[in-house]
C-alpha cells in the first residue's frame, strides 16, 4: 500500500469513528440510541475492518521506524477511541460489542503479533510483568471462588442438618397428634 493510500485509508477510518461517536453521542434519548443499534454495530464492523487493514498494512510496508512509530501511535489513538466508544455505546443502550481483534492473516510466526488495548504500547518486559500480574489475579480470583464454595457447602451442609432436625420433629410431633387422636 503506498504511503498516500495508507493515509487515504487512516482518514476515511478517523471520519468513520467521527460517524460512530456522533451518532452515539448524539442528544438523542438512549432508546433512540438503541433503535439506531444494528447501524452503529454495522459501522463499528466496518471500522474494525479498516482498522484492520490499516495494521496490516504498517506491517507490510517500508518506511523510516520514526514513520512506522507515528503510523503506529495514530492506530493506537484510533483504537483507544473505539474502545471508549464501545464502552459509551453499551452504557447507552446495553449492548455489547466485542473488543477489537486484528484480523488480518499474517503467515504463522510471521508479522507483528496481536495487540490488546492492554498492552498497547508497553515494552517486552513490561508485558511479561502484566502477564505475571493477570496470573496472579487470576490465582488470588480461583483462591477466593475456593473459598465461597466451601462456605456455601457449609451452609448447604447446615441446611441439610437443619432439615433432618425438623424432619424428626415433624415425625415425632405426628405420631403424638396420632396417639392423642387415637389412631
Amino acid at each position: 500500500m503506498a504511503n498516500n493510500t495508507w493515509h487515504q485509508k487512516f482518514d476515511s477510518a478517523n471520519a468513520l469513528l467521527l460517524s460512530i461517536k456522533n451518532a452515539i453521542n448524539s442528544s438523542a434519548s438512549d432508546v433512540e440510541v438503541a433503535s439506531k443499534s444494528m447501524e452503529i454495530r454495522k459501522a463499528f464492523a466496518k471500522f474494525d475492518q479498516e482498522l484492520s487493514d490499516l495494521h496490516n498494512a504498517l506491517a507490510t510496508m517500508g518506511g523510516t521506524a520514526g514513520e512506522n512509530a507515528r503510523r503506529k501511535g495514530k492506530l493506537s489513538k484510533l483504537q483507544q477511541e473505539r474502545a471508549l466508544l464501545q464502552e459509551s455505546f453499551k452504557a447507552r443502550t446495553g449492548i455489547t460489542i466485542e473488543k477489537w481483534k486484528n484480523t488480518g492473516k499474517s503467515a504463522k510466526g510471521k508479522g507483528p503479533a496481536e495487540e490488546s488495548l492492554e498492552t498497547l504500547g508497553m515494552e517486552n518486559q513490561q508485558i511479561l510483568e502484566h502477564q505475571r500480574n493477570v496470573l496472579d489475579q487470576q490465582d488470588e480470583d480461583a483462591d477466593q471462588l475456593y473459598l465461597a464454595t466451601q462456605r456455601i457447602k457449609n451452609v448447604g451442609l447446615m441446611i441439610r442438618d437443619e432439615l433432618t432436625e425438623q424432619d424428626k420433629l415433624l415425625d415425632t410431633l405426628g405420631a403424638e397428634e396420632d396417639i392423642a387422636s387415637g389412631n
